[in-house]
């Protein structure tokens, strides 16, 4: 079973209930898709300050587009000709291909200076070559672990910060949130990798609309829990708070691919667009 997450023009982000050893195979094999790069340039002018070796070198890690068409056998020539003042970037490169950001820096060039070239575009593997590499691909495991309330006082005498988060906890329901702070934050003390807690005191300084810190928590938190629906929920109130409504909009977004059924998320989502669209 896959489950896709996320999609953006860059990333995918899915689920997928296999084992390591699979997924590891899936991760190697990236490197055996082909990929147009650039194998040789020849350099006919260059007065800018880097050596020849240092441009070419640049040129050939500039990621192209590669249809799915490619072959073995595909190849390409892209050419560059500036004699203008300032940065040369990728997207001087013109050919029978498009380069995929057009805003590499390749070198610099005072006035009257000029870098002209041609560079000859060939197929290749990741396995060859890190230049023809498609991507990047990793994985981790995903877990969610559940305790008996049998267990609470065991858990307070190996892990004391606990306590001082339950204490923080009380407070915040009893809406006493400066002092429910001061306790997240004395968790933290004792223990920085107390990931839960990150999330309790962003949802504190929510509430305190101390808005940048809590997202500045909210981000540490979804680095190490990247499912959770309810932080990227609580996040986007918290962009909401500083006016940053594409963002706020991104996180629900985030959301609803988590947990589609989230009325709320779904009727605040559907208020952000009309926002935008007023503007």
């Amino acid at each position: 079973m896959m489950k896709k997450i996320e999609e953006t023009e860059n990333q995918i982000v899915f689920i997928a209930d296999i084992s390591e050893t699979l997924a590891n195979s899936i991760r190697r094999y990236t490197n055996q898709v082909l990929v147009m790069a650039v194998d040789e340039v020849e350099i006919s002018r260059n007065d800018s300050p880097l050596y020849d070796e240092a441009v070419t070198h640049r040129i050939g890690l500039i990621p192209l587009k590669t249809e799915k068409s490619v072959n073995e056998k595909s190849t390409g020539k892209l050419k560059l000709a500036v004699n203008k003042e300032g940065l040369v970037y990728s997207g001087s490169l013109k050919g029978n291909l498009d380069v995929v950001y057009e805003k590499i820096p390749i070198t610099t060039l005072s006035e009257d200076q000029e870098l002209q070239l041609v560079a000859f575009v060939k197929a290749g593997k990741g396995s060859e070559h890190s230049k023809f590499s498609p991507g990047l691909m990793f994985f981790r495991n995903v877990s969610e672990i559940t305790l008996d309330k049998e267990f609470s006082e065991e858990i307070k005498k190996t892990f004391p910060e606990s306590e001082i988060k339950e204490k923080g906890n009380k407070l915040f329901y009893e809406q006493k949130y400066d002092s429910a702070l001061m306790c997240y934050s004395e968790a933290l003390k004792s223990n920085s990798k107390y990931w839960d807690v990150y999330v309790n005191r962003a949802n504190t300084l929510n509430v305190l609309k101390q808005y940048q810190l809590a997202i500045n928590d909210y981000n540490i938190f979804l680095k190490h829990s990247y499912f959770n629906h309810q932080a990227y929920y609580w996040r986007s109130i918290a962009r909401i708070g500083l006016g940053d409504l594409k963002g706020a909009l991104e996180d629900l977004n985030r959301t609803l691919k988590l947990q589609p059924e989230l009325s709320q998320a779904n009727t605040l989502r559907n208020q952000i667009l009309l926002e935008i669209d007023k503007k």
